[in-house]
């Protein structure tokens, strides 16, 4: 399952600035955002668009996305998934360690 859009271009202009969002899936509320090294990175709630059986079997997952001025954005892999079906990440927040390190804390 992946949130970024089929064939887009790397310099792609999203449809909605504030909120990017995936083409085959559902974009839902924007969380998780931080800055680090140069980039502004966000990451948003979406669910695959494959209705089968019901969306709600499939759980909300994080999409990451990243740029250095907020227009363009980069599309990484979707790496937070939820463990079962049925659950799902609901809400979180970005913050830098003690140590300097990106964190991400998430409720599901």
């Amino acid at each position: 399952m992946s949130a970024m859009p089929e064939n887009s271009p790397k310099t792609w202009l999203t449809y909605h600035l504030a909120h990017p969002g995936p083409d085959k899936a559902i974009p839902a509320d924007p969380n998780c955002a931080i800055f680090y090294k140069g980039r502004y990175h966000l990451h948003y709630i979406y669910q695959s668009d494959d209705r089968k059986p019901s969306i709600a079997d499939k759980g909300h997952s994080y999409a990451h996305v990243s740029s250095t001025d907020m227009v363009h954005w980069k599309w990484h892999p979707t790496v937070l998934t939820p463990p079962k079906t049925g659950h799902g990440m609901f809400s979180g927040t970005a913050f830098l360690t003690r140590e300097g390190r990106p964190a991400i804390i998430y409720h599901g």
